[in-house]
């Protein structure tokens, strides 16, 4: 995906992203970029992010894991 995204005050750029962890209970959502880069979003910013991801995912079967296709929007 070649989309960047405006999640509260930041833009995210989601060809870097290589992986989004979201703990429900928590309230939070942990970017993780290529090249090493973290970024910990915290309650609003983290469900603006999940929801915005959750438009453009694909969810196969397992329960646990969303997968993005790059090109199925």
């Amino acid at each position: 995906m070649e989309e960047w995204i405006k999640v509260g005050q930041r833009f995210i750029h989601l060809a870097t992203v290589c992986e989004v962890q979201f703990d429900e209970h928590a309230s939070t959502a942990r970017v993780l970029y290529a090249g090493g880069g973290v970024t910990l979003l915290h309650d609003d910013e983290a469900r603006e992010l999940r929801d915005t991801l959750l438009r453009h995912a694909t969810v196969p079967d397992e329960p646990h894991r969303t997968v993005f296709v790059p090109g199925l929007e």
